[in-house]
């Protein structure tokens, strides 16, 4: 009986011991994969961010990806580049799974190929144009960060596209 006591006494010590988490900080790498829309277009990406996460709460990272989408007559293809800043909220007591809130800034490299309609005397002729250029990128962001292990966490959220648009994501950071 001694033996038993004495053992589930370590088990326990070391469960309290693994769901405690030291102040994280230093290197993390992270892909996601989301979806966005505005009014008359929405796009699917998949993106990868690196950066530093300086404590327990604060993370600064550079994010890009690779982005396809469409809308009304118009396909189009993009490269994200922007900051990623997220700040962490911890829950609960073991402190392992937090709110997070934070926002990303930059522009998206544009491919966009446009049905054209023009008129040359006789009738309507349709033709498709290609145009390149970068579109400004805002938006806040708010979700959960699920601890799955102490190298991986599982992201999910939703963010707010400025003026008018709305996305949800999902992803994991190492």
């Amino acid at each position: 009986m001694k033996r038993f006591f004495v053992i589930a006494i370590l088990l326990v010590w070391a469960c309290s011991a693994w769901a405690q988490t030291d102040e994280y900080r230093g290197f993390q790498f992270g892909v996601s994969a989301r979806m966005e829309g505005v009014i008359g277009s929405y796009w699917i990406s998949g993106n990868a961010t690196a950066g530093y996460r300086f404590n327990q709460g604060n993370y600064l990272g550079l994010m890009s990806g690779y982005l396809m989408g469409s809308g009304v007559e118009t396909q189009f293809r993009g490269i994200p580049v922007r900051l990623d800043y997220i700040n962490y909220i911890p829950l609960g007591a073991s402190r392992r799974h937090s709110f997070i809130v934070g926002g990303e800034l930059g522009g998206n490299y544009m491919m966009v190929q446009e049905s054209g309609r023009s008129y040359d005397g006789t009738q309507w002729i349709i033709e498709p144009r290609t145009r390149t250029g970068v579109d400004p990128y805002i938006s806040a962001k708010a979700g959960f960060d699920f601890n799955i292990a102490d190298f991986t966490h599982l992201q999910l959220g939703a963010f707010w596209l400025f003026p008018l648009g709305l996305g949800i994501t999902a992803g994991f950071t190492f």
